[in-house]
């Protein structure tokens, strides 16, 4: 298995809907550990602070579980919590399992509902949001979301170790950077700026690099019959193995929002599906300008599809691109198929940015919305066919996806005019109309081909004057 570097985050997805780190307010007294644990019920001496930060603060540190004990012990770190019931709460942490594979055991995250509001007596109902047995992630990041029960007062927020397996090997785990607050709302595709390129993937894998286990499927996350997926087929000869696909795309500091739909295909062998982002200085995503690697999220629900996210993705002052990969991770003998679609990484803040469909080409990042219509000598009409080649070009068919009608791309010359120049050309001499909306202000640019006329090349290197 691939270790991952001491960046890492992971974020995993629980059922149906995954979820991510959410922004409000964090109801968890001492949740980074600067103060020792103060605020923390814990198993002393077995839990204790320790020096090691999520964040590499010197000023901070973490938690520690020093699991001696024999199979089946159980040690934890509470802190209770006042709650309404009926509300919707997001809950995590950053952990590591630091132990040799053997004896079998595993980081859990829980929360323990009471309706007494200082979590006395025997709660109404446990939950074990997450778990896992990952091993020298470091950090990883548990995290889910549920809803208070009826009658609950309080919650215990519980971090704790296990021993699952014989061994009487110590096991040790690290927990940082505890969060309990309202749950964030649901990513909503429609107002993401998203900078990735053909990630509904409707009808071809066009503007994505990938191994050659990586196809397009049928299998679209909404069930269209007119879309499909990205799917990845991991049959690695060795019994740990990945195949990804992977888009590079420019990209400004910030705050940004991840989703995407994924899921994986039938029950062995054990995987996950995992999407890492890496950061580059330079534009074109160099391997020498890296300045950053982490993953976004990761994923482990079978034969139906699932969600993925992670909210306030905050990017560094040097970044300049970026390159988001998708995976399918196997840690046993066999075949492990993954599929994802509805890719969105976009800006936190929204707005009314370009959202790739069928019949909407978006270039440069999903600032610019293209869109093209026709009509014919009979005056039968209908939308142009959205396909993208690269972050600044991208084609229309009509009738036939293996007929390519019109080209366009649109250029930043804003250090040269202070606009952006739109090219286009064609092979047609249908009446077109093509459409350049740029999401960030007014401006449009609207190009009409007459009915019977070889369609004329556009070359406008005043189209927008939308800079910067």
């Amino acid at each position: 298995m691939r270790r991952a570097p001491l960046s890492i985050v992971v974020v995993m997805s629980l059922a149906v809907g995954g979820v991510g780190v959410a922004s409000g307010e964090n109801l968890l007294r001492n949740a980074e550990f600067d103060s020792g644990l103060s605020g923390w019920q814990v198993d002393y001496p077995q839990v204790h602070f320790a020096g090691p930060d999520a964040g590499f603060s010197p000023g901070s540190g973490s938690m520690q579980i020093d699991h001696v004990g024999p199979v089946g012990a159980v040690y934890r770190a509470r802190q209770c919590v006042a709650v309404e019931p009926g509300a919707s709460y997001e809950a995590a942490a950053n952990a590591a399992l630091l132990a040799p594979d053997h004896p079998r055991s595993r980081l859990f995250l829980a929360l323990e509902w009471h309706a007494d509001g200082a979590c006395a007596g025997a709660p109404l109902v446990t939950e074990r949001l997450v778990e896992t047995d990952e091993r020298y992630w470091f950090w990883l990041l548990l995290t889910g979301e549920r809803v208070a029960p009826a009658g609950a007062a309080a919650v215990a927020f519980t971090l704790g170790l296990e021993k699952v397996g014989a061994g009487d090997w110590p096991v040790y785990a690290l927990f940082d950077r505890a969060y309990l607050g309202a749950a964030a709302s649901p990513l909503d595709h429609a107002v993401l700026a998203n900078r990735i390129t053909n990630g509904d993937f409707a009808t071809n894998l066009a503007g994505w690099q990938f191994d050659d286990d990586v196809v397009f499927s049928g299998d679209d996350a909404d069930g269209n019959p007119a879309s499909g997926s990205l799917e990845i087929r991991n049959d690695d000869d060795s019994p740990i193995g990945d195949e990804d696909a992977r888009q590079c795309f420019p990209i400004q500091p910030g705050s940004y929002n991840f989703s995407a739909r994924f899921k994986l295909v039938g029950t062995t062998p054990p995987g996950t599906a995992n999407v890492e982002l890496r950061l580059y200085s330079a534009a074109g995503c160099p391997d020498g300008a890296q300045i950053d690697n982490r993953v976004l999220a990761t994923g482990t629900l079978r034969n139906a599809w699932g969600s993925v996210q992670a909210t306030g993705v905050n990017l560094p002052a040097n970044v300049a691109s970026a390159r988001l990969k998708l995976e399918t991770i196997k840690t046993g003998p066999g075949t492990l198929v993954g599929r994802y679609d509805n890719v969105v990484f976009g800006d936190a803040a929204g707005g009314g940015a370009c959202v790739p469909s069928a019949t909407t080409l978006c270039l440069r990042g999903g600032r610019f919305r293209l869109t093209a219509s026709w009509v014919t000598g009979l005056g039968t009409a209908g939308p142009g066919f959205a396909v993208p080649l690269t972050s600044d070009t991208g084609y229309f068919w009509f009738f036939d996806p293996a007929n390519v009608e019109t080209v366009i791309k649109v250029l930043d010359a804003c250090g040269l005019n202070q606009h952006f120049w739109v090219y286009a050309g064609g092979m047609t001499d249908l009446g077109i109309t093509l459409t350049v909306e740029d999401t960030q202000t007014p401006a449009t640019a609207t190009y009409q081909n007459p009915l019977g006329t070889p369609f004329q090349t556009i070359t406008d290197v005043n189209a927008l004057a939308a800079c910067p």
